[in-house]
């Protein structure tokens, strides 16, 4: 059930004393415990990185659109949402709980929220923190919701979740992190996120498209004559 954003900010702001917006890198330290299962993983994480990782330019404080309905930045474009809200959002979707925004807006914004650390060995993608995202957006999509899922600097949390969604809109995860790149230049630094999302994809079939060289087709069980 969507959420009065006033109230949950008001118990937001109440209950955590304000902290300074992390760099984007806060947390690369245990990167190094990131460990790829098998080969297939150790080449998608090459992939990956190949695109995510290629020098390009810096993010703008201003949201990133990806797609008609989707939208993803930091704490400066939530408080646009509840301010302007020039993009016309009807959602927040907050990855840094407790900071919750308030703004004049607030009264008109629907809002879900998870508290997540950027950290690579958090669990971002797990039923606990991404089924209740997922509820909520696809529950609002009835309604013709516009959201904007946001982070602290709107990089790598935020881009986990808005990256998950689109695989789960039949998106290939080559197309979802080019999509990323364009539009967030920096962002999914965190290595952890990227491999739950090649775990994602790959449990999805949909870790490439058919015109790429890697694409592997589905698998047809032979049980019941499906794909998988």
């Amino acid at each position: 059930m969507p959420h009065n954003l006033v109230r949950l900010a008001v118990a937001a702001r109440e209950a955590s004393a304000p902290r300074a917006v992390p760099a984007i890198d806060e947390h690369r330290s245990d990167d190094e415990g990131v460990t790829p299962a098998d080969e297939v993983e150790e080449r998608w994480m090459r992939r990956l990185a190949a695109i995510l990782d290629a020098p390009t330019g810096e993010n703008s404080a201003d949201a990133a659109q990806l797609t008609t309905d989707l939208w993803i930045g930091g704490r400066s474009a939530a408080m646009d949402v509840l301010a302007a809200n020039s993009r016309s959002v009807t959602d927040l979707v907050n990855v840094c709980e407790p900071w919750c925004p308030l703004g004049p807006n607030s009264e008109n914004i629907q809002y879900v929220g998870i508290e997540a650390e950027d950290r690579a060995s958090f669990p971002i993608l797990s039923d606990k923190h991404y089924s209740k995202l997922r509820s909520h957006v696809l529950a609002a999509r009835t309604r013709g919701a516009v959201f904007l899922i946001h982070s602290d600097v709107g990089a790598n949390r935020s881009a986990a979740i808005a990256a998950a969604l689109l695989l789960d809109d039949g998106i290939n995860l080559i197309e979802v992190v080019r999509l990323l790149k364009e539009r967030r230049p920096q962002c999914l630094t965190n290595k952890g996120f990227r491999l739950e999302l090649v775990r994602k994809a790959r449990q999805m079939n949909r870790l490439a498209g058919p015109d790429d060289e890697d694409y592997e087709p589905p698998r047809r069980r032979a049980r019941d004559g499906l794909f998988s």
